[in-house]
Parts: C-alpha cells; structure tokens; sequence
C-alpha cells in the first residue's frame, strides 16, 4: 500500500508543469473571451446610438400632432420619452452588468483556485502572488474585487 501511495504522489508530483500550464490557459482563456467581446459591444451602442439619432431626426422632421414646425415642443416630447423609457433602459443595463460581474467573480474564483494550488504544491511567491491580482484586476477592471 505504501508502494502504491508513493507511486501515487510521485507521479502527481511530476505533473505539476502540466497543472500550471493548464492554470494558465484557462486565465488567459477568461481575459481573451472577455476582449473578444468588447468589439461587439462598442459597436452594439454605437448601432443604438445611430439609430436614436436617426429617430431623433424623423421626429423633428414630422408633421406629427404637438410639435410646432420651430421645434418649441420638442423638449418636452424628449423628456416625456425619455422618462417613460428610464424603467427598461435600467433594467436592461441591469441585467448586462449583472451578467458582467458573475462572469468575473468565475474569473475570479478561477483565479483563486489557482493560486490555492499553487500554494498547497509551495509554487507560488508573494511576488507570484501579487503580480497575478495585479493582472486580474487589470483584465477586470477596478469595480471586480475578492472578498
């Protein structure tokens, strides 16, 4: 049994570099699914953003009721539109932030996960240690922290 055991422990022991490589693809897995993102994001509120515009521009051009031709009732129609769109605009920001922070916090705990291994096999440095947050929290942004 002690054979076995040894055998066991040396074999994981010899694993190790593998561990750490699989460690860091996933890290780097995370920070490049999260930048490959950002494109289709900029360019989904620049589409929104246009089409506001453009929206804007019929509105003033239209013979519509209540909106004299000097445009004198444009802002209240504006305002009058734009709060009676707070409530979905909130919740739909809401629920893409949400989405954003447990994406992270699984960053995060990823993260952490790693580093416990690494400190469980004695690999990882305080310098280790406090280079990987720092990049973390690059990768994240500052509104990610651990608890």
């Amino acid at each position: 049994m002690r054979t076995v055991l040894s055998t066991a422990v040396s074999n994981i022991n010899r694993m190790k570099p593998e561990f750490e490589t699989a460690g860091k693809n996933a890290g780097q897995g995370f920070i490049n699914g999260i930048n490959s993102k950002l494109g289709g994001a900029r360019s989904a509120g620049r589409s929104l953003g246009l089409a506001a515009l453009e929206a804007a521009k019929k509105a003033l051009d239209s013979h519509l009721p209540g909106i004299h031709p000097s445009g004198r009732n444009v802002g209240e129609g504006l305002a009058i539109g734009v709060n009676n769109s707070i409530v979905p605009a909130a919740q739909a920001a809401s629920g893409m932030i949400d989405e954003v922070i447990a994406v992270s916090e699984k960053g995060v705990d990823a993260f952490e996960d790693w580093i416990n291994e690494k400190q469980y096999y004695g690999e990882l440095s305080l310098m280790d240690e406090l280079a990987g947050w720092e990049n973390l929290q690059r990768s994240t942004g500052p509104a990610v922290r651990s608890g």
